[in-house]
């Protein structure tokens, strides 16, 4: 495997190590290798993995950087919500892996000021604790957050998803996806922090994973594609934890 620190890598924390990921996932390409992200907390903008696999060691943690310049405008427009601006971006590829004991950590409550909170119109006036449960307000955020498009042969297994700024895994228009053993918590008070959406997509199967999220744990779509359904999904709940399942009627499709 490709290890990050080898491309100058710091995992202290407060080092930007975009260039070293862009660099690391350059070689791994070339190569045929998976980029190895080692015990420490790597501080980053947009990884574009381009077909490249991810593995976090056991103490690993890939932090989403709190500034809007880190996160470039992607090649792709999102029919909700707009230009493509993530922290892990995978648009195209095959047999791509994201996997290992270690956590990505997208950073998503520094978008939002939670000084100021989206009061809804009431008849009576909230207590203090409902307020503190109301959703804040945002100059900007990430459009989305780790993000798949067209890959075949797609696998997330094992790796804690913290504090999106929007949806957390968006798997959109690919084939033959698994998606297991995943811990996904978002801060409750942040909009449209869907723990998984899958749109348009053919072979899914969502297992053995635990999802805390303030909207959509699991939603099934045509967002991206509205010509495509998503087909032959399997999606296995936890007695322990259901998850919640949205799905969103598809334009000349139920």
């Amino acid at each position: 495997m490709i290890n990050i620190l080898d491309y100058g890598a710091s995992g202290d924390g407060l080092t930007l190590n975009t260039g070293s990921f862009c660099k690391a996932i350059a070689a791994a390409k070339a190569s045929g290798e998976a980029v190895l992200v080692p015990a420490g907390c790597f501080l980053t903008g947009t990884i574009d993995l381009q077909g490249v696999s991810l593995h976090l060691e056991k103490g690993a943690v890939i932090k989403g950087s709190p500034n809007r310049e880190d996160y470039p405008i992607m090649p792709f427009h999102h029919n909700e919500l707009g230009d493509l601006q993530a922290l892990i971006v995978c648009l195209e590829g095959e047999d791509v892996v994201i996997d290992g004991d270690g956590v990505i950590d997208l950073n998503g409550s520094s978008f939002f000021d939670f000084s100021r909170p989206i009061i809804p119109e009431s008849r009576v006036e909230m207590t203090q604790s409902q307020l503190e449960e109301c959703t804040v307000e945002r100059e900007w955020r990430p459009t989305q957050s780790i993000f798949f498009y067209k890959v075949k042969k797609l696998t997330m297994r094992d790796v804690t998803v913290l504090d999106a700024p929007c949806w957390t895994i968006t798997v959109a228009e690919c084939v033959n996806v698994k998606l297991t053993g995943m811990n996904i918590d978002t801060n409750l008070r942040l909009p449209n922090d869907d723990g998984i959406h899958i749109s348009s997509c053919d072979d899914v199967i969502i297992s053995g994973c635990n999802i805390s999220s303030g909207d959509d744990c699991i939603a099934i779509s045509g967002i991206t594609n509205w010509a495509k359904p998503c087909e032959n999904l399997v999606i296995s709940v936890s007695r322990r934890r259901p998850a919640y399942v949205k799905c969103r009627k598809i334009q000349g499709y139920t």
